[in-house]
């Protein structure tokens, strides 16, 4: 006849295991997250959805809008709009289209002049001939 043996450790060496297979499951999810991570961070600033886009560009124009209305330094305005696109993942808000057209939208809703609008532009902008234009765009197209 066979007699088995009962062993005292075997309980332990099972418990053990179950609690190892747990901390490794809950550790490899973790590392799965974290390696997904950057690849929506890149997503994020490489496409911006479309209601993100347009959320940035109500920013950009507010910010415009109160800037115009009372005044300020040219570099202020810079690091404003600079630190809404940063918030955004905008780079080079001063090439990009859709920010010069918020910033001439915002100067519209301010009430300002077409020749305040661009004695204004020349200051906050530079005198780029591209960047004018993007900015009058969203001046005219606000009315």
């Amino acid at each position: 006849m066979i007699r088995l043996r009962f062993d005292p450790l075997l309980p332990a060496l099972v418990l053990f295991l179950a609690v190892g297979a747990c901390s490794f499951s809950h550790s490899s999810r973790s590392s799965s997250k974290s390696a997904s991570s950057p690849f929506k961070s890149i997503s994020r600033s490489s496409g911006s959805s479309g209601a993100e886009r347009r959320t940035y560009q109500k920013e950009v124009r507010q910010f415009s809008f109160a800037f115009a209305r009372s005044g300020g330094d040219p570099a202020a305005f810079r690091r404003g709009v600079g630190a809404v696109a940063e918030k955004h993942v905008i780079t080079n808000w001063e090439e990009d289209a859709e920010t010069l057209r918020s910033i001439g939208a915002g100067m519209r809703d301010a009430g300002i002049g077409e020749t305040e609008m661009r004695s204004l532009t020349q200051e906050l902008v530079g005198s780029d001939p591209n960047r004018m234009e993007q900015v009058e765009k969203g001046y005219q197209k606000a009315r």
